[in-house]
């Protein structure tokens, strides 16, 4: 490669060199990483982790797994979100390979079957997200007797209770396990191997403390919560974060010292209560925060972001569940400043997605006469009116023009499990989601043989949400082929 020198230790001028003695490494507490996360002011906290805390829960996976140097562990994680931590060191720590997906096909369930089958990928680690998508693509799954998955570690996220024994079916030597805790305690605190799912759960459990952490169900006195008894979930132990960044206010705020035992920490904000056989079940969040997809989002950083758009005078951001798909999608309900002329949803959409992460961004956007209140005069999200009982376009659907438009109507109709829209009707305001996307780009790249690059993907979606526009933009990257 031209302008590269290579240097190996049998050269004269490396025998020649200054024997100097080589200085010690990082210490234990020294900071290892700082990740940032959504803050309900705007802006975001950079958690702290020094070297024990991630080392401790690398090794406590690597010997709770197995994991070894005849190990292949998927990478689907973006650098930015801690479960690439594991899947990088945790992965080289023990001798194993990360297998990395193509930047242009990082979001498609087919090149990930490619990989794992190419490279007897062994260690899946993601959200459930993903892993939904994953398994609700028949075609890009092998024989499962064919399947060299033995490992599934889902995090980041509520884990549908469907989802196990799909994963079972198509991997069926894989052990699924469900890890969860918070970035500010290194990655992962708590731990719970899914079985046999009870027809009768709501939910998968949370599970038990990792090795060299706790977990504590506090009321608001830091007494310890009987079982059945909800209270708020606090991390201790080695995992505990130094604090935030530049931030010591707010770090005094989450990491505190028991005023009994004087253990270090962390508030999660996060609700939950011991079950009877020992394990914690998750209740969810005690605030205007939630986890979605793997990513700690503000919905109140959203509606702030919402109602600064012009055109928008109020705005409540909520998680709602599509009835069609049961994903959990963002909703930001808008009152319009002018009622008669309400701001476009793909203007919203577009405003937004200026300013917050796109994983921040809604995709459904209902506008409301006003946000309704409680008696106390807090938003009442009860009486926010569902955004699925309006999807069924109004009028007759527009017919496709040409082959292009009717394969793409085509496509859209078999991903989204319904026909009553046309060609000029909006993707979001169907009722469809990032995951539809990824499965329509699979079936577009079958059709039509193009390969859009990492800069397009999803969001040639996300700019063309109607079939109409989307054929027009692959017309446009079939003439760039010829």
């Amino acid at each position: 490669m031209a302008g590269l020198r290579l240097v190996t230790l049998d050269d004269p001028e490396v025998h020649a060199a200054d024997p100097v003695a080589v200085g010690p490494g990082p210490a234990p507490d020294d900071l290892a990483y700082v990740i940032f996360t959504s803050g309900s002011t705007g802006r975001p906290k950079g958690v702290m982790i020094d070297h024990r805390g991630a080392a401790n829960t690398v090794q406590d996976v690597n010997a709770r797994f197995g994991v070894t140097p005849a190990d292949r562990v998927l990478g689907l994680s973006a650098l930015s979100f801690d479960l690439s931590v594991y899947d990088v060191f945790g992965a080289l720590a023990a001798g194993a390979a990360v297998v990395l997906p193509a930047p242009a096909r990082a979001a498609d369930p087919e090149h990930w079957s490619d990989l794992v089958r190419r490279h007897r990928v062994t260690v899946w680690n993601s959200v459930p997200a993903l892993m939904q998508a994953w398994v609700d693509a028949p075609a890009a799954h092998a024989d499962p007797a064919e399947s060299s998955l033995r490992v599934v570690m889902l995090s980041g996220d509520w884990i549908p209770v469907r989802l196990p024994d799909a994963i079972r079916r198509r991997h069926p030597r894989a052990a699924v396990h469900s890890l969860g805790g918070a970035t500010e305690a290194s990655i992962w605190s708590i731990h719970f191997p899914v079985g046999v799912v009870d027809d009768g759960w709501a939910s998968i459990p949370y599970g038990r403390p990792m090795a060299n952490q706790t977990m504590h169900v506090y009321d608001d006195r830091f007494t310890p919560c009987p079982v059945w008894t909800p209270g708020e979930l606090w991390i201790g132990g080695t995992g505990v974060a130094l604090g935030y960044w530049a931030d010591p206010v707010r770090t005094d705020e989450r990491f505190v010292r028991h005023p009994v035992t004087g253990e270090r920490l962390y508030r999660t904000g996060d609700l939950g209560r011991w079950l009877p056989d020992g394990t914690i079940e998750f209740l969810g969040r005690d605030d205007d925060q939630v986890k979605l997809n793997g990513f700690r989002i503000e919905l109140g950083e959203i509606s702030a972001a919402l109602s600064r758009l012009p055109g928008v005078a109020e705005a409540v951001t909520v998680v709602d569940t599509n009835p069609g798909t049961g994903r959990r999608q963002l909703v930001g309900y808008v009152v319009p400043a002018d009622p008669a002329a309400p701001v476009p949803a793909e203007t919203l959409r577009a405003g937004l997605a200026r300013v917050l992460p796109e994983y921040m961004v809604p995709h459904h956007y209902p506008v409301l006469e006003r946000v309704p209140l409680s008696a106390n005069g807090k938003v009442d999200r009860g009486a926010l009116p569902s955004p699925w009982t309006r999807l069924a376009p109004a009028g007759q659907p527009a017919a496709p023009g040409d082959d292009v438009e009717r394969t793409i109507l085509a496509i859209w109709q078999e991903a989204l499990d319904r026909d009553d829209f046309g060609v000029e009707d909006n993707f979001f305001e169907l009722g469809a989601d990032s995951l539809h996307a990824v499965r329509i780009l699979g079936r577009l790249r079958e059709e039509f043989g193009i390969e859009p690059d990492a800069d397009e993907g999803l969001p040639m979606l996300f700019d063309s949400p109607t079939v109409a526009e989307l054929a027009e933009t692959v017309r446009g990257l079939l003439r760039e082929r010829v």
